[in-house]
């Protein structure tokens, strides 16, 4: 991933929003005061496969909830938006040698936001009468997590 500026403007659009996989046990009756970070954990994941061809861009968000002392996750939410982009070629650079990509940080930072709130949304709608629905995905900095996922490990 680049962390360059974007010189020219890149046009998106949202043209897909499916959910790919989803799982809920819910929280276990007699289980209480669960302190989100502490009792209850959260993982998140993206994949993202840009096919500048046809100018997508598929983002994929990986959400998993486990109870502390339990191997199972509680929740497992999976779904993808492909999104539509004009000027791809400015923002992701695709190596034929390895066929591996390069992605503008900035291009990414909007895609993740608009992950993170939609998958927010589809988990709201989902868990709606479940213990599970009072611990929302939290609010997240999308520049932080590209920070993270971006990171060398010798960094």
């Amino acid at each position: 991933m680049a962390s360059n500026k974007i010189e020219k403007e890149i046009k998106m659009r949202i043209s897909k929003i499916r959910e790919i996989e989803f799982s809920c046990k819910d929280i276990p009756d007699g289980v209480e005061n669960i302190e989100f970070g502490k009792d209850m954990f959260f993982a998140l994941h993206f994949a993202y496969t840009p096919n500048p061809e046809k100018k997508v861009f598929a983002l994929k968000t990986f959400i998993k909830y486990t109870l502390k002392g339990q191997q199972e996750p509680i929740l497992i939410f999976v779904n993808e938006i492909l999104f539509d982009v004009i000027g791809m070629d400015e923002v992701v650079k695709i190596k034929k040698v390895t066929n591996k990509f390069e992605i503008n940080n900035d291009f990414l930072i909007p895609l993740i936001s608009v992950a993170i709130g939609t998958t927010r949304g589809m988990l709201a709608a989902k868990t709606t009468g479940k213990k599970i629905n009072d611990f929302p995905i939290p609010m997240l900095n999308p520049k932080e997590i590209l920070d993270k996922i971006s990171k060398k490990p010798d960094q």
